[in-house]
Protein backbone atom coordinates (compact mmCIF):
# COMPACT_ATOMS: atom_id res chain seq x y z
CA UNK A 1 0.00 0.00 0.00
CA UNK A 2 2.84 2.40 0.82
CA UNK A 3 4.34 2.00 -2.66
CA UNK A 4 0.98 2.75 -4.29
CA UNK A 5 0.69 5.96 -2.28
CA UNK A 6 4.13 6.98 -3.56
CA UNK A 7 3.12 6.21 -7.16
CA UNK A 8 -0.11 8.23 -6.95
CA UNK A 9 1.76 11.17 -5.50
CA UNK A 10 3.84 11.25 -8.70
CA UNK A 11 0.98 10.70 -11.17
CA UNK A 12 -2.67 10.90 -10.08
CA UNK A 13 -5.44 8.42 -10.74
CA UNK A 14 -9.14 9.16 -11.30
CA UNK A 15 -11.64 6.39 -10.59
CA UNK A 16 -14.90 7.02 -12.48
CA UNK A 17 -17.86 4.98 -11.23
CA UNK A 18 -21.64 5.22 -10.96
CA UNK A 19 -21.40 3.55 -7.50
CA UNK A 20 -18.84 5.14 -5.19
CA UNK A 21 -18.50 2.00 -3.08
CA UNK A 22 -16.52 0.39 -5.92
CA UNK A 23 -13.82 3.04 -5.51
CA UNK A 24 -13.52 2.95 -1.72
CA UNK A 25 -10.68 0.41 -1.66
CA UNK A 26 -8.13 3.20 -1.12
CA UNK A 27 -8.38 5.71 1.78
CA UNK A 28 -10.03 8.85 0.44
CA UNK A 29 -7.37 11.11 1.94
CA UNK A 30 -4.69 9.50 -0.28
CA UNK A 31 -2.85 12.22 -2.25
CA UNK A 32 -3.29 11.77 -6.00
CA UNK A 33 -6.47 9.66 -5.74
CA UNK A 34 -9.73 11.13 -7.07
CA UNK A 35 -13.24 9.76 -7.51
CA UNK A 36 -15.92 10.94 -9.93
CA UNK A 37 -19.38 9.58 -9.15
CA UNK A 38 -23.09 10.37 -8.93
CA UNK A 39 -24.43 12.90 -6.48
CA UNK A 40 -26.66 11.46 -3.76
CA UNK A 41 -26.96 11.89 0.03
CA UNK A 42 -24.22 9.33 0.76
CA UNK A 43 -21.71 10.76 -1.72
CA UNK A 44 -22.50 14.29 -0.55
CA UNK A 45 -21.54 13.22 2.96
CA UNK A 46 -18.23 11.84 1.70
CA UNK A 47 -17.55 14.96 -0.37
CA UNK A 48 -18.04 17.12 2.71
CA UNK A 49 -15.29 15.10 4.44
CA UNK A 50 -13.00 14.87 1.40
CA UNK A 51 -13.85 17.86 -0.82
CA UNK A 52 -10.62 17.71 -2.86
CA UNK A 53 -10.89 13.97 -3.61
CA UNK A 54 -14.60 13.33 -4.35
CA UNK A 55 -16.22 14.99 -7.38
CA UNK A 56 -19.98 14.66 -7.82
CA UNK A 57 -22.07 14.83 -10.98
CA UNK A 58 -25.75 15.69 -10.37
CA UNK A 59 -28.59 13.98 -12.23
CA UNK A 60 -32.36 14.56 -12.01
CA UNK A 61 -33.67 12.19 -9.28
CA UNK A 62 -34.30 9.31 -9.15
CA UNK A 63 -32.06 8.71 -12.19
CA UNK A 64 -28.27 8.56 -12.14
CA UNK A 65 -25.48 8.58 -14.69
CA UNK A 66 -23.88 5.36 -15.84
CA UNK A 67 -20.08 5.20 -15.83
CA UNK A 68 -19.71 6.10 -19.51
CA UNK A 69 -21.88 9.22 -19.08
CA UNK A 70 -19.89 10.23 -16.01
CA UNK A 71 -16.62 9.80 -17.91
CA UNK A 72 -17.73 12.09 -20.75
CA UNK A 73 -19.39 14.69 -18.54
CA UNK A 74 -17.85 18.19 -18.98
CA UNK A 75 -17.08 18.43 -15.25
CA UNK A 76 -15.14 15.16 -15.41
CA UNK A 77 -13.20 16.20 -18.50
CA UNK A 78 -12.34 19.51 -16.83
CA UNK A 79 -11.03 17.70 -13.77
CA UNK A 80 -8.96 15.34 -15.91
CA UNK A 81 -7.49 18.23 -17.87
CA UNK A 82 -6.53 20.02 -14.65
CA UNK A 83 -4.64 16.93 -13.48
CA UNK A 84 -2.53 16.79 -16.67
CA UNK A 85 -3.36 13.34 -18.15
CA UNK A 86 -3.98 11.24 -15.03
CA UNK A 87 -4.60 7.52 -15.15
CA UNK A 88 -8.29 6.59 -15.52
CA UNK A 89 -9.84 3.48 -13.94
CA UNK A 90 -13.42 2.21 -14.15
CA UNK A 91 -15.15 -0.68 -12.40
CA UNK A 92 -15.75 -2.62 -15.62
CA UNK A 93 -14.60 -1.64 -19.08
CA UNK A 94 -16.99 -1.54 -22.06
CA UNK A 95 -16.75 -0.73 -25.77
CA UNK A 96 -18.57 2.55 -25.15
CA UNK A 97 -16.11 3.55 -22.41
CA UNK A 98 -13.17 2.71 -24.67
CA UNK A 99 -14.59 4.90 -27.45
CA UNK A 100 -14.97 7.83 -25.06
CA UNK A 101 -11.42 7.36 -23.79
CA UNK A 102 -10.08 7.29 -27.34
CA UNK A 103 -12.14 10.32 -28.38
CA UNK A 104 -10.81 12.44 -25.50
CA UNK A 105 -7.30 10.92 -25.36
CA UNK A 106 -7.79 9.57 -21.83
CA UNK A 107 -5.27 7.22 -20.19
CA UNK A 108 -7.71 4.38 -19.46
CA UNK A 109 -5.72 1.51 -17.90
CA UNK A 110 -8.38 -1.20 -17.52
CA UNK A 111 -7.89 -4.37 -19.63
CA UNK A 112 -9.65 -4.32 -23.05
CA UNK A 113 -13.40 -4.88 -22.97
CA UNK A 114 -13.11 -7.62 -25.61
CA UNK A 115 -10.90 -9.62 -23.24
CA UNK A 116 -13.35 -9.12 -20.41
CA UNK A 117 -16.16 -10.51 -22.58
CA UNK A 118 -14.20 -13.57 -23.67
CA UNK A 119 -13.37 -14.53 -20.10
CA UNK A 120 -16.67 -13.66 -18.43
CA UNK A 121 -19.27 -15.15 -20.76
CA UNK A 122 -20.37 -18.58 -19.65
CA UNK A 123 -19.80 -20.39 -22.95
CA UNK A 124 -16.45 -18.90 -23.96
CA UNK A 125 -15.31 -19.46 -20.36
CA UNK A 126 -15.66 -23.20 -20.88
CA UNK A 127 -13.69 -22.96 -24.12
CA UNK A 128 -10.93 -20.95 -22.43
CA UNK A 129 -10.42 -23.64 -19.80
CA UNK A 130 -11.20 -26.66 -21.97
CA UNK A 131 -7.91 -28.30 -20.92
CA UNK A 132 -9.15 -28.29 -17.32
CA UNK A 133 -12.75 -29.43 -17.78
CA UNK A 134 -12.55 -31.53 -14.61
CA UNK A 135 -12.46 -28.45 -12.37
CA UNK A 136 -16.02 -27.53 -13.48
CA UNK A 137 -19.17 -29.44 -12.60
CA UNK A 138 -20.01 -31.66 -15.57
CA UNK A 139 -20.85 -29.04 -18.21
CA UNK A 140 -21.53 -28.66 -21.92
CA UNK A 141 -22.60 -26.00 -24.41
CA UNK A 142 -25.90 -26.99 -26.02
CA UNK A 143 -28.78 -25.49 -27.97
CA UNK A 144 -31.83 -24.98 -25.77
CA UNK A 145 -34.13 -27.06 -28.00
CA UNK A 146 -31.80 -30.08 -27.78
CA UNK A 147 -31.88 -30.41 -23.99
CA UNK A 148 -33.82 -33.32 -22.49
CA UNK A 149 -34.87 -33.90 -18.89
CA UNK A 150 -33.99 -37.33 -17.49
CA UNK A 151 -35.26 -36.87 -13.95
CA UNK A 152 -32.04 -35.41 -12.50
CA UNK A 153 -31.99 -31.66 -11.75
CA UNK A 154 -29.47 -29.48 -13.59
CA UNK A 155 -28.49 -25.85 -14.18
CA UNK A 156 -28.92 -23.80 -17.35
CA UNK A 157 -26.99 -20.53 -17.77
CA UNK A 158 -27.34 -17.94 -20.47
CA UNK A 159 -24.08 -16.72 -21.93
CA UNK A 160 -24.30 -13.38 -20.15
CA UNK A 161 -26.50 -12.13 -17.33
CA UNK A 162 -26.47 -9.94 -14.20
CA UNK A 163 -26.48 -11.06 -10.54
CA UNK A 164 -27.57 -14.62 -11.16
CA UNK A 165 -30.55 -13.64 -13.32
CA UNK A 166 -29.38 -15.81 -16.22
CA UNK A 167 -29.10 -18.97 -14.11
CA UNK A 168 -32.04 -21.39 -13.98
CA UNK A 169 -32.55 -24.49 -11.88
CA UNK A 170 -34.31 -27.19 -13.89
CA UNK A 171 -36.06 -29.87 -11.88
CA UNK A 172 -39.18 -30.59 -13.94
CA UNK A 173 -40.05 -31.24 -17.56
CA UNK A 174 -42.50 -28.32 -17.45
CA UNK A 175 -39.81 -25.84 -16.39
CA UNK A 176 -37.55 -26.95 -19.22
CA UNK A 177 -40.33 -26.83 -21.84
CA UNK A 178 -41.26 -23.29 -20.83
CA UNK A 179 -37.70 -22.11 -21.52
CA UNK A 180 -37.48 -24.07 -24.76
CA UNK A 181 -40.69 -22.52 -26.02
CA UNK A 182 -39.35 -19.04 -25.25
CA UNK A 183 -35.74 -19.41 -26.45
CA UNK A 184 -35.56 -22.55 -28.62
CA UNK A 185 -32.41 -21.56 -30.56
CA UNK A 186 -30.41 -19.98 -27.75
CA UNK A 187 -27.05 -21.63 -26.92
CA UNK A 188 -26.69 -22.19 -23.19
CA UNK A 189 -24.32 -23.76 -20.72
CA UNK A 190 -25.81 -26.85 -19.09
CA UNK A 191 -24.19 -27.99 -15.84
CA UNK A 192 -24.77 -30.62 -13.21
CA UNK A 193 -26.53 -29.28 -10.11
CA UNK A 194 -24.25 -29.21 -7.06
CA UNK A 195 -25.72 -28.99 -3.57
CA UNK A 196 -23.41 -27.11 -1.23
CA UNK A 197 -21.96 -23.77 -0.14
CA UNK A 198 -20.44 -21.35 -2.65
CA UNK A 199 -17.17 -19.60 -1.85
CA UNK A 200 -15.60 -16.56 -3.50
CA UNK A 201 -11.97 -15.46 -3.74
CA UNK A 202 -10.72 -12.15 -5.16
CA UNK A 203 -7.33 -12.42 -6.87
CA UNK A 204 -4.95 -10.18 -8.82
CA UNK A 205 -2.97 -11.09 -11.94
CA UNK A 206 0.24 -9.11 -12.30
CA UNK A 207 2.79 -9.45 -15.12
CA UNK A 208 4.80 -11.90 -13.01
CA UNK A 209 2.78 -12.87 -9.94
CA UNK A 210 -0.63 -14.00 -8.74
CA UNK A 211 -1.85 -12.49 -5.48
CA UNK A 212 -4.64 -14.35 -3.71
CA UNK A 213 -7.14 -12.55 -1.51
CA UNK A 214 -9.25 -13.90 1.32
CA UNK A 215 -11.89 -16.57 0.82
CA UNK A 216 -15.46 -15.50 1.61
CA UNK A 217 -18.69 -17.44 1.92
CA UNK A 218 -21.15 -16.28 -0.74
CA UNK A 219 -24.60 -15.59 0.69
CA UNK A 220 -26.93 -16.63 -2.11
CA UNK A 221 -30.67 -16.60 -2.66
CA UNK A 222 -31.82 -15.84 0.89
CA UNK A 223 -35.40 -14.62 1.15
CA UNK A 224 -36.56 -11.90 1.85
CA UNK A 225 -33.32 -10.30 0.60
CA UNK A 226 -33.94 -11.43 -3.00
CA UNK A 227 -36.53 -13.30 -5.04
CA UNK A 228 -33.84 -14.96 -7.15
CA UNK A 229 -32.46 -18.30 -5.96
CA UNK A 230 -29.06 -17.64 -7.54
CA UNK A 231 -28.55 -13.96 -6.68
CA UNK A 232 -25.75 -13.05 -4.31
CA UNK A 233 -26.96 -11.04 -1.31
CA UNK A 234 -23.66 -10.73 0.51
CA UNK A 235 -20.39 -12.30 1.54
CA UNK A 236 -18.97 -13.46 4.87
CA UNK A 237 -15.24 -13.87 5.45
CA UNK A 238 -15.76 -15.08 9.03
CA UNK A 239 -17.78 -18.14 8.07
CA UNK A 240 -15.48 -19.06 5.17
CA UNK A 241 -12.52 -19.06 7.55
CA UNK A 242 -14.22 -21.70 9.69
CA UNK A 243 -15.70 -23.78 6.84
CA UNK A 244 -12.56 -24.72 4.90
CA UNK A 245 -10.30 -27.63 5.74
CA UNK A 246 -6.62 -27.72 4.80
CA UNK A 247 -7.43 -30.11 1.94
CA UNK A 248 -10.11 -27.78 0.60
CA UNK A 249 -7.74 -24.84 0.79
CA UNK A 250 -5.24 -26.77 -1.34
CA UNK A 251 -7.95 -27.61 -3.89
CA UNK A 252 -8.98 -23.97 -4.00
CA UNK A 253 -5.38 -22.78 -4.46
CA UNK A 254 -4.97 -25.29 -7.32
CA UNK A 255 -7.98 -23.86 -9.17
CA UNK A 256 -6.89 -20.27 -8.57
CA UNK A 257 -3.45 -21.07 -9.97
CA UNK A 258 -4.96 -22.62 -13.11
CA UNK A 259 -7.30 -19.68 -13.72
CA UNK A 260 -4.76 -17.00 -12.87
CA UNK A 261 -2.09 -18.39 -15.19
CA UNK A 262 -4.64 -18.86 -17.99
CA UNK A 263 -5.80 -15.25 -17.61
CA UNK A 264 -2.23 -13.96 -17.67
CA UNK A 265 -1.64 -16.04 -20.78
CA UNK A 266 -4.41 -14.24 -22.67
CA UNK A 267 -3.26 -10.81 -21.50
CA UNK A 268 -5.40 -10.12 -18.42
CA UNK A 269 -4.05 -7.87 -15.66
CA UNK A 270 -5.68 -6.81 -12.40
CA UNK A 271 -8.50 -8.13 -10.28
CA UNK A 272 -10.63 -11.15 -11.02
CA UNK A 273 -12.89 -13.26 -8.84
CA UNK A 274 -13.71 -16.93 -8.85
CA UNK A 275 -16.74 -18.68 -7.38
CA UNK A 276 -16.38 -22.29 -6.31
CA UNK A 277 -18.95 -24.66 -4.89
CA UNK A 278 -18.33 -27.49 -2.44
CA UNK A 279 -20.24 -30.69 -3.18
CA UNK A 280 -21.20 -31.99 0.25
CA UNK A 281 -21.92 -35.45 -1.18
CA UNK A 282 -18.75 -36.11 -3.17
CA UNK A 283 -16.57 -33.86 -0.93
CA UNK A 284 -15.27 -32.16 -4.10
CA UNK A 285 -14.80 -28.48 -4.94
CA UNK A 286 -15.78 -27.22 -8.40
CA UNK A 287 -15.23 -23.96 -10.24
CA UNK A 288 -18.57 -22.40 -11.21
CA UNK A 289 -17.70 -18.89 -12.39
CA UNK A 290 -14.89 -16.49 -13.28
CA UNK A 291 -15.51 -12.75 -12.99
CA UNK A 292 -12.79 -10.88 -14.95
CA UNK A 293 -13.25 -7.47 -13.38
CA UNK A 294 -13.05 -5.85 -9.99
CA UNK A 295 -15.47 -7.97 -7.91
CA UNK A 296 -18.03 -6.01 -5.90
CA UNK A 297 -16.66 -7.28 -2.58
CA UNK A 298 -13.05 -6.23 -3.26
CA UNK A 299 -13.39 -2.67 -1.93
CA UNK A 300 -14.79 -3.87 1.41
CA UNK A 301 -12.16 -6.62 1.62
CA UNK A 302 -9.50 -3.95 1.09
CA UNK A 303 -10.92 -1.70 3.81
CA UNK A 304 -10.88 -4.63 6.23
CA UNK A 305 -7.31 -5.42 5.19
CA UNK A 306 -6.21 -1.80 5.62
CA UNK A 307 -7.78 -1.67 9.09
CA UNK A 308 -5.80 -4.78 10.05
CA UNK A 309 -2.48 -3.55 8.55
CA UNK A 310 -2.31 0.01 7.16
CA UNK A 311 1.05 -0.67 5.51
CA UNK A 312 0.23 -4.07 4.00
CA UNK A 313 -0.89 -4.92 0.48
CA UNK A 314 -4.64 -4.90 -0.01
CA UNK A 315 -6.40 -6.62 -2.89
CA UNK A 316 -7.37 -3.19 -4.27
CA UNK A 317 -3.87 -1.70 -4.06
CA UNK A 318 -2.53 -4.81 -5.82
CA UNK A 319 -5.18 -4.30 -8.52
CA UNK A 320 -4.04 -0.73 -9.21
CA UNK A 321 -0.38 -1.80 -9.16
CA UNK A 322 -1.16 -4.46 -11.77
CA UNK A 323 -3.06 -2.03 -14.02
CA UNK A 324 -0.15 0.40 -13.78
CA UNK A 325 2.22 -2.48 -14.59
CA UNK A 326 4.28 -1.45 -11.56
CA UNK A 327 6.01 -3.56 -8.94
CA UNK A 328 4.22 -4.78 -5.82
CA UNK A 329 5.80 -4.28 -2.43
CA UNK A 330 4.55 -7.50 -0.85
CA UNK A 331 4.28 -11.06 -2.18
CA UNK A 332 0.90 -11.60 -0.51
CA UNK A 333 -2.12 -9.62 0.60
CA UNK A 334 -3.11 -8.95 4.20
CA UNK A 335 -5.02 -11.87 5.72
CA UNK A 336 -8.38 -11.20 7.34
CA UNK A 337 -10.55 -13.60 9.29
CA UNK A 338 -13.62 -11.48 9.99
CA UNK A 339 -16.06 -9.23 8.18
CA UNK A 340 -19.21 -9.45 6.07
CA UNK A 341 -21.63 -7.62 3.82
CA UNK A 342 -25.38 -8.06 3.41
CA UNK A 343 -27.48 -6.73 0.49
CA UNK A 344 -31.20 -6.12 0.29
CA UNK A 345 -32.31 -6.26 -3.34
CA UNK A 346 -35.50 -4.98 -4.96
CA UNK A 347 -38.08 -7.76 -4.65
CA UNK A 348 -41.79 -8.19 -5.40
CA UNK A 349 -42.57 -7.11 -1.82
CA UNK A 350 -39.65 -4.77 -1.10
CA UNK A 351 -39.25 -1.67 -3.28
CA UNK A 352 -37.66 0.72 -0.80
CA UNK A 353 -36.13 0.89 2.67
CA UNK A 354 -38.60 2.78 4.93
CA UNK A 355 -37.41 5.74 6.98
CA UNK A 356 -37.96 3.91 10.28
CA UNK A 357 -35.77 1.04 9.07
CA UNK A 358 -33.05 3.49 8.04
CA UNK A 359 -33.16 5.09 11.49
CA UNK A 360 -32.93 1.68 13.18
CA UNK A 361 -29.96 0.79 10.97
CA UNK A 362 -28.29 4.06 11.94
CA UNK A 363 -28.61 3.08 15.60
CA UNK A 364 -27.16 -0.36 14.81
CA UNK A 365 -24.28 1.31 12.96
CA UNK A 366 -23.27 3.05 16.18
CA UNK A 367 -23.46 -0.04 18.40
CA UNK A 368 -22.03 -2.60 15.95
CA UNK A 369 -19.72 -0.36 13.86
CA UNK A 370 -21.71 -1.14 10.70
CA UNK A 371 -21.99 1.03 7.61
CA UNK A 372 -24.95 1.22 5.23
CA UNK A 373 -25.17 2.58 1.69
CA UNK A 374 -28.70 3.14 0.34
CA UNK A 375 -29.77 3.10 -3.32
CA UNK A 376 -32.89 4.38 -5.08
CA UNK A 377 -33.14 1.50 -7.54
CA UNK A 378 -36.52 0.40 -8.90
CA UNK A 379 -35.40 -2.41 -11.23
CA UNK A 380 -36.10 -5.88 -9.79
CA UNK A 381 -33.10 -7.52 -8.10
CA UNK A 382 -30.99 -4.35 -8.02
CA UNK A 383 -29.48 -3.13 -4.73
CA UNK A 384 -31.55 -1.20 -2.19
CA UNK A 385 -28.99 -1.20 0.62
CA UNK A 386 -25.52 -2.64 1.24
CA UNK A 387 -24.64 -3.16 4.89
CA UNK A 388 -21.00 -3.80 5.81
CA UNK A 389 -19.87 -5.30 9.09
CA UNK A 390 -16.44 -5.81 10.68
CA UNK A 391 -17.65 -9.18 11.99
CA UNK A 392 -19.55 -12.10 10.52
CA UNK A 393 -23.31 -12.29 9.97
CA UNK A 394 -23.62 -16.03 9.18
CA UNK A 395 -23.78 -18.88 11.69
CA UNK A 396 -23.66 -21.70 9.13
CA UNK A 397 -24.47 -22.44 5.49
CA UNK A 398 -27.74 -20.59 4.68
CA UNK A 399 -28.21 -19.66 8.36
CA UNK A 400 -27.80 -16.11 9.67
CA UNK A 401 -26.30 -15.49 13.09
CA UNK A 402 -27.82 -13.17 15.69
CA UNK A 403 -26.44 -10.01 14.07
CA UNK A 404 -27.58 -11.07 10.61
CA UNK A 405 -31.08 -11.78 11.90
CA UNK A 406 -31.24 -8.40 13.62
CA UNK A 407 -30.36 -6.66 10.36
CA UNK A 408 -33.03 -8.54 8.40
CA UNK A 409 -35.58 -7.90 11.16
CA UNK A 410 -34.89 -4.17 10.88
CA UNK A 411 -35.24 -4.23 7.11
CA UNK A 412 -38.56 -6.08 7.22
CA UNK A 413 -40.10 -4.95 10.53
CA UNK A 414 -40.61 -8.44 11.89
CA UNK A 415 -38.57 -11.31 13.29
CA UNK A 416 -37.59 -14.15 11.01
CA UNK A 417 -35.44 -16.47 13.06
CA UNK A 418 -35.37 -19.16 10.36
CA UNK A 419 -34.39 -17.61 7.03
CA UNK A 420 -34.26 -20.14 4.21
Amino acid sequence: MDMLIENLAQKPLVYVTKDIERALGIPLETPGYFIVTNENPYTQHLQEKYPTHVFLIPAPPPSSHDTASLLEHPKTLTLIESLHVPYIVVFKNTVRIERIAQKHNLALINPPSSLNTTIEEKISQLDLLSDYADIFPKSATVCMRDITYDGEPFIIQYNHAHSGEGTMYIDTEETLKALQNTFPSRPVRKSAFIDGPTLTVNCVVTPHDLLIGNCSYQITGLSPLTDNTFSTVGVDWTLAHTLLTDSQRRDLAYMIDIVGNKLRGVGWLGLFGIDVIYDRHSKTMYLVEINPRQPASSALESRLQHARDPHGETIFSAHIHALLNSGIQHDQCVHIHEGAQLIQRVTALTHTIPLESRRALNMLEETENLSAIFYENKIPNRDLVRISSPRGIMKAHRTLNELGERIVDILHHHAESNIT
